[in-house]
């Protein structure tokens, strides 16, 4: 199911998770009791980097040194 998703990734690169598994996983499993696959972690991760890539390139391109929430919101808009 996963792999139909726009944003999956088949072999996830980074090299540092961005996410706190434990905290995703007590998040959800506490919401709904749910138990949370070894991939969501990586998935988030690979996500996140992209988000922040983008959010950047706007910074950039609006020429200012700070990311804002804005960026992100555009980056995010634009996945």
């Amino acid at each position: 199911m996963g792999r139909d998703l726009p944003l999956f990734v088949d072999d996830p690169q980074y090299d540092a998770a961005l996410i706190i598994t434990s905290k995703i996983k007590s998040l959800i499993k506490d919401k709904e009791d749910l138990s949370v696959s070894s991939q969501v972690s990586e998935q988030l991760t690979v996500m996140v980097e992209r988000i922040c890539d983008k959010a950047i390139t706007n910074a950039q391109d609006d020429k200012r040194k700070t990311v804002m929430e804005r960026d992100l919101e555009d980056a995010i808009k634009s996945l």
